[in-house]
């Protein structure tokens, strides 16, 4: 393992500093080495004799393709860190490769996904891939051997989620973080992926899909969603509670909304400049019919969070909406992130209240929610 690096004469101050360090209780060892990337932590093997093999117990391990200069130092360093660390035992597993799609091993990172679960101890995995637009990989590659584990939390970018797999293995996950991501349907019931994570409660999607997609959830509590592409979307959550929504050119086409439970909202829709006045007018129309039908699923709110690009397309269509009633019957606050708002959107968005209108103004933020 060359480039865990060589320890060279020390002297008497170091010697000192080493021979404090060896005193330290492994607990204390254990937790200084889990702020490192592994790399690093391995190299804190030159500190004191104590140390040499001490990042085999750290709980944390993080990969990362940026600390090697060539792509094969990276590639042998992960085949010596799982010969020597096995199992895994590692509470959570970070694991950051930026190469090119067409260059990275994509049996190393299936190996590591599989040597992480199958111990039973890994209960959080942050998977970070770029290209991912080339040659994707699938999450039925990387999860669809594994029967059984304890993962509570997944994060993924750059990792296509096809409907290929049945393994049970996400019993307990609890949170699911889809960057960057791709869906694509293998299967009937691939437009339903999310139903196979019966435990889950937050789930973040950001995709490129472009075919209909249901999320279903009966314990899912938060849902943040960034769609690129108009798609027809059903939502069937009971007991969410925070739902975020960010699009970048319409409202998507709303096939089913249901959230009961739904507390608080945050819509930010961005509908680019259009030249053609034909254009204009059917994109409006969509408009005005698909937000009538996204309101109406989050009628439960008791707050709503608009930003300046959602504020501007409302203003465009304020005098159709002063003649629709207002589905909202719970809203107590109105956030909004942008300098001021037309009045006639306030008397929208609270005439199917009792409540007064409460409007807090916050920086524009042009940004994911």
């Amino acid at each position: 393992m060359t480039e865990f690096g060589e320890a060279g004469n020390r002297s008497g101050e170091e010697e000192a500093t080493a021979d404090r360090l060896s005193h330290l209780p492994d607990f204390i060892i254990d937790h200084i080495l889990s702020f490192l990337d592994t790399k690093s932590a391995v190299q804190t093997s030159l500190l004191s004799p104590s140390w040499r093999s001490a990042w085999k117990n750290v709980p944390v391990l993080d990969l990362r393709r940026d600390s090697f200069q060539h792509y094969s130092s990276f590639r042998s360093f992960v085949e010596t860190v799982l010969s020597l660390r096995h199992p895994l035992n590692a509470r959570k597993i970070s694991y950051t490769d930026d190469e090119r799609a067409g260059a990275r091993d994509r049996g190393l990172l299936i190996r590591l996904v599989q040597c992480a679960l199958s111990d039973h101890t890994t209960q959080h995995l942050v998977i970070n891939l770029a290209d991912y637009m080339d040659r994707p990989i699938l999450f039925s590659e990387l999860f669809g051997s594994i029967l059984d584990s304890n993962l509570k939390t997944l994060e993924l970018k750059g990792v296509a989620l096809d409907s290929g797999y049945e393994s049970p293995c996400f019993r307990l996950l609890t949170s699911l973080d889809l960057q960057d991501s791709s869906l694509i349907c293998t299967s009937k019931g691939g437009r339903d992926p999310f139903s196979k994570f019966p435990s889950l409660e937050n789930l973040v999607l950001s995709t490129y899909t472009s075919s209909g997609l249901r999320v279903s959830g009966l314990h899912l509590l938060s849902l943040k969603m960034l769609l690129m592409f108009p798609v027809d979307l059903e939502i069937f959550a009971p007991k969410l509670r925070s739902f975020s929504l960010w699009n970048n050119w319409t409202v998507l086409r709303f096939a089913c909304l249901s959230l009961p439970s739904l507390d608080h909202a945050h819509i930010q829709v961005h509908v680019r400049n259009l030249k053609r006045e034909d254009d204009k007018y059917r994109i409006h129309s969509r408009l005005e019919r698909d937000l009538i039908f996204l309101f109406q699923g989050l009628r439960n709110a008791k707050s709503l969070k608009l930003h300046y690009w959602t504020i501007q397309a409302l203003s465009e269509l304020y005098e159709f909406l002063e003649q629709q009633p207002s589905p909202f019957t719970r809203l107590e606050l109105l956030i909004v992130e942008a300098d001021g708002i037309p009045s006639q959107l306030v008397d929208y968005f609270f005439k199917g209240t009792t409540a007064e209108p409460k409007i807090k103004f916050l920086p524009t933020l042009a940004t994911l929610p």
